[in-house]
């Protein structure tokens, strides 16, 4: 299987059939668009870290869940703006992909804790508008969900992560939700 007809250098194998599949200087072209963006992304990756400045309240106690503002881009550890292809909307408080390849997704969220004697549920979930072309058939994505109180009194807090192939345009935000929460409630910074 190693030598194909002469000018076919390449061959994809159905079965126990060969088929041709690029020719000559046409698989230059589909490494060129395929492998080279690929490479491309990777080289020079897009990165956003962005944080929560002002708090949210008057969240409705239900199971549902509520964007979360976003509301300030962050500096990186070691230098940068924190928005390196510049996707935030400041307008809408989500990422937008400027160029496509697949993103790690990362969200630490925190609840104000629910009123005392008063146990809830908080999960973390991602809003993700859709994925390489293709809309989700239920959103936001769920993660974590955190049984409060917790044993320690630790702050009622969620984590979400997920990894997103984006198409430039898609764009994604953190969501929370807050079950059984005793009333009214809002996030925490």
């Amino acid at each position: 299987w190693a030598v194909a007809y002469g000018w076919c250098r390449y061959v994809f194998l159905i079965g126990a059939t060969q088929v041709c599949a690029f020719g000559g200087t046409a698989i230059t072209a589909a490494l060129n668009n395929r492998i080279g963006n690929d490479v491309g992304f990777l080289m020079n990756r897009p990165y956003f870290t962005g944080y929560q400045g002002t708090a949210q309240t008057g969240f409705a106690n239900t199971a549902g869940f509520h964007q979360i503002t976003m509301d300030t881009v962050g500096a990186l550890p070691r230098g940068g703006n924190g928005d390196s292809y510049g996707g935030w909307s400041a307008s809408n408080h989500w990422y937008a992909s400027q160029v496509a390849g697949w993103y790690l997704v990362i969200a630490d969220l925190y609840a104000v804790p629910p009123p005392a004697g008063t146990a809830g549920i908080l999960t973390a979930g991602i809003f993700c508008s859709s994925s390489g072309g293709v809309t989700p058939s239920s959103t936001p994505d769920n993660y974590q969900q955190v049984y409060y109180p917790t044993t320690d009194n630790s702050p009622p807090g969620a984590f979400g992560m997920g990894m997103y192939y984006l198409e430039p345009g898609e764009y994604v935000y953190p969501m929370l939700s807050a079950a059984s929460w005793g009333g009214t409630w809002g996030t925490e910074v």
